[in-house]
């Protein structure tokens, strides 16, 4: 049976993101589980009690045979049934830019986290050589059922407002690393380009994705709701 381009979203288990998860985490939430998979692939890895929220009622079925406990909805719907300060790790793989306010989720999830854990998330690249193609030489932006352009997704990210999405939500970023890279090099010479500038200005446009591990700081002290003390000029 094909699986349509919308369906891959609950059916793939992303095992490239299993690298930056911890093999010592023993509680993880993950966020948008689709079916469960990425968690199998987790509780086959390593002794870990996985958790799961999907707001499709018929993956989140799928999900609640293979993860230890699932949630029927969206995030936000659920935070209050999950417990404060219980998990090591928070997984949002491709979840965050289907969100009307991924910087507030961050912040509830900061709260379930038990100190010097992590959340690991991946999310679409935003100056991905394709998508800078379309808007730059076709002078198009064209959403898609799948992909950068997805019409699900309600924000877009690069590099660098990845990295601020998570410090000003209090995360301490540790790693933030391009991942499918995809081979552009035999569709357009364009990529050759973004690999040969002795600066590295368009590095990141080899990269359709960027992985992300934020970490909570040891004290649990979310610096983001801490209020800044003015200083005097002396």
């Amino acid at each position: 049976m094909t699986v349509t381009p919308e369906e891959k979203y609950y059916v793939h288990a992303r095992p490239e993101m299993l690298q930056f998860v911890p093999n010592t985490a023993e509680k993880v939430l993950d966020i948008g589980c689709s079916e469960g998979r990425f968690g199998e692939l987790l509780k086959n890895r390593q002794t870990t009690e996985v958790w799961g929220v999907e707001p499709h009622t018929a993956s989140a079925k799928f999900a609640d045979r293979r993860l230890d406990n699932v949630y029927v909805g969206t995030v936000e719907e659920n935070i209050d049934y999950l417990p404060n300060a219980y998990f090591d790790v928070i997984t949002c793989n491709d979840v965050l830019e289907h969100m009307a306010d991924p910087s507030s989720v961050l912040t509830l999830l900061y709260q379930k986290l038990v100190p010097g854990g992590c959340v690991v998330a991946s999310l679409p690249n935003m100056r991905y050589w394709e998508t800078l193609y379309q808007l730059i030489f076709k002078k198009d932006w064209e959403y898609t059922s799948c992909g950068i352009l997805d019409r699900t997704h309600l924000r877009f990210f690069t590099q660098k407002s990845m990295n601020r999405l998570f410090t000003d939500a209090g995360y301490e970023v540790e790693r933030l690393e391009g991942i499918n890279q995809y081979g552009a090099h035999r569709r357009f010479p364009f990529h050759w380009v973004t690999l040969g500038w002795g600066l590295g200005w368009l590095r990141d446009a080899s990269y359709f994705q960027f992985a992300c591990v934020a970490k909570k700081p040891t004290d649990g002290v979310n610096s983001a709701s801490v209020p800044q003390l003015a200083v005097a000029n002396l």
